[in-house]
Order: C-alpha cells, then sequence, then structure tokens
C-alpha cells in the first residue's frame, strides 16, 4: 500500500492548508490537492481584518504565508479537479480527477468550499471576464477612471465597492433590499465613501451591450420602477453554492446542500472528513475554517492509528 496516502485534502482554502499543517505535523503522508490557485478565496479578499495577531493585511499574503507553512511538514501539493469519490469494502478512497488521473488514500478531508452565484440573464455568460467579475483584486485595476456596479449586501459586496473606489470613478451599489447584510463597520465604510452610490430595493433585470462590448444595466425598484445605469463593468456578490456533489447522496447535507458533520469534521463515510466554507455552520470566516481543519488534520490521525 506504499502508494496510497494517507491523507488527501481536496481544496487550498484556509481549512484544507490547516489540515495539511496538522496531518503533515503528524506524520503523515498527505497530498493537498487544489483545481485553481491556491488560498481559496482569500486570494480574492484584498483586506482581512479579523485575523487574531494581526490587525490588518492583504488576504493574497495571508494565503501565500499558508500554503508555504501548509508544505513546509512533508505535505505535496498537486493542481487537479477531483470529479469522483468512491470507497471499497477495506475503505480505502479512490479520487478521479478531470484528467484521469486516480488518486488512493485513507482519509479524504473535503475542503472545497462554495461557488459564487451568477445572474441568469441573456448576454451573463457571453460577459463573464469580459464585464462581469467575481473578483475585484483580480479586475478592479481593467476599470481605472471608469464607473462600475457592485451586486449584493454583504460583508464581501460592501469591502469590494470601497476597493473599487481606488480605480473607479464611481461604484454604484446595488442591493435587493433596503438594509444590508454586512458588519457593522463595513456599511459605515460604504456610507462615508463618497464614490459609492446606493441602488437599494432594486434587483438586476437586463444586462446591456454596445458595439459588442458591456455597457451597462437596467435595476428594477420594489415599485416597479426601471433605471439604466451606464457602466464599464460590474462585480457580483451575491452569495454561493456549496460545492459538496462529491459526497451527495452518500452523507447528510443542510437543505442548502452544505455537508454536515459532528464536532470531530467527520461525515457519515468512514474516514471523509469536511471542513471549511463547505459544512453546515453559523459563521464562514476565515479563523472558523483553520479551527476546522486543525481539528479534522488531528482526527485523521487518530483515524489512521486506529485503522493499524
Amino acid at each position: 500500500m506504499e502508494n496510497i496516502y494517507d491523507v488527501i485534502i481536496i481544496g487550498s482554502g484556509p481549512a484544507g492548508m490547516t489540515a495539511s499543517v496538522y496531518a503533515s505535523r503528524a506524520g503523515l503522508k498527505t497530498l493537498l490537492l487544489e483545481h485553481d490557485a491556491p488560498g481559496g478565496k482569500l486570494v480574492k479578499t484584498q483586506e482581512i481584518q479579523n485575523w487574531p495577531g494581526i490587525v490588518e493585511t492583504g488576504g493574497p499574503t495571508l494565503a501565500y504565508e499558508m500554503y508555504k507553512h501548509a508544505l513546509a511538514y512533508g505535505s505535496t501539493f498537486d493542481a487537479a479537479s477531483i470529479t469522483s469519490l468512491t470507497t471499497d469494502e477495506a475503505n480505502i478512497h479512490t479520487l478521479t480527477a478531470a484528467d484521469g488521473r486516480i488518486y488512493q488514500t485513507k482519509v479524504v478531508i473535503i475542503a472545497t468550499g462554495t461557488q459564487e452565484r451568477t445572474y441568469d440573464l441573456p448576454l451573463r455568460a457571453k460577459y463573464d471576464g469580459r464585464g462581469i467579475s467575481y473578483c475585484a483584486v483580480c479586475d478592479g485595476a481593467f476599470y481605472r477612471g471608469k464607473e462600475v456596479a457592485v451586486f449584493g449586501g454583504g460583508n464581501s459586496a460592501l469591502e469590494e465597492a470601497v476597493y473599487l473606489t481606488q480605480f473607479a470613478t464611481k461604484v454604484y451599489l446595488v442591493h435587493r433590499r433596503q438594509e444590508f447584510r454586512a458588519d457593522k463597520i463595513a456599511i459605515d465604510h460604504v456610507k462615508a465613501t463618497p464614490q459609492v452610490e446606493l441602488v437599494l430595493d432594486s434587483n438586476l433585470v437586463e444586462l446591456l451591450e454596445e458595439d459588442n462590448k458591456f455597457s451597462g444595466v437596467v435595476v428594477e425598484n420594489k415599485q416597479g420602477e426601471k433605471r439604466t445605469i451606464p457602466v464599464s463593468g460590474m462585480f457580483v456578490y451575491i452569495g454561493s453554492t456549496p460545492r459538496s456533489e462529491l459526497v451527495a447522496g452518500r452523507t447528510p447535507l443542510s437543505k442548502e446542500g452544505y455537508i454536515q458533520v459532528n464536532e470531530k469534521m467527520e461525515t457519515e463515510i468512514p474516514g471523509v472528513y469536511a471542513v471549511g466554507d463547505i459544512i453546515d455552520k453559523v459563521l464562514r470566516q476565515v479563523v472558523t475554517a483553520t479551527g476546522d481543519g486543525a481539528v479534522a488534520g488531528q482526527e485523521a490521525y487518530h483515524y489512521i492509528t486506529h485503522m493499524k
């Protein structure tokens, strides 16, 4: 069984990287898999102000430090998009990647997180990445000297709206309700930023194009009044969907699709754990994700010891 890993972690956000630290420090043969850049949503977050011990840091900076730490004790990293997870009678798990590669392991830690939601409107697919973005840190500089719209009412939407003002001359912040879901400090920051115009109680109803370029949006308020907002780009922060398809039907999920685990981060599949944003929990933050990863990494050691 020398070709079988002790632990494979699917996803390299804060939860997955912390699990890598704990599992590898325990002497387990550990592999960290990721279909995208290591760091998860940290890479797309400009400022982190709630990581204990550091008043403020950049998301990409913190992600890079975590990634170095994740591999510091012997874990290896591979780029792969896992499409299936099967388990044999001996509770050995086989992971299949989109390109056909096969991995086998005694323990799987699922840290796949969530996928950002978007709008099902004509022109959306055409302009994804060409006017419609989900990452202000990634794409904000493309809109220097232009006007943009941000959609959403949570912390991400408000924080990224303010961030975009260093590039855009004006940011329209559109939310379907009158009140925001964000923290008070984020709300106060938005209200104190003159380049941000609030467009509340309004829903996106149409995307516009001109000369084969994204040219604006049409929103409609609760009274049925429509407003055309000419912008060069829009940024979407309207929630996310859990990436739990690998274990759907094999272990309980919440009605929203999040994986349900116990206090040890165990699913009902022996040797399969879930951590971070993918699980059914009250608070999804970097600090809670790392706690999940620590528990799962340590519990993986106890599980494998018991197997032996």
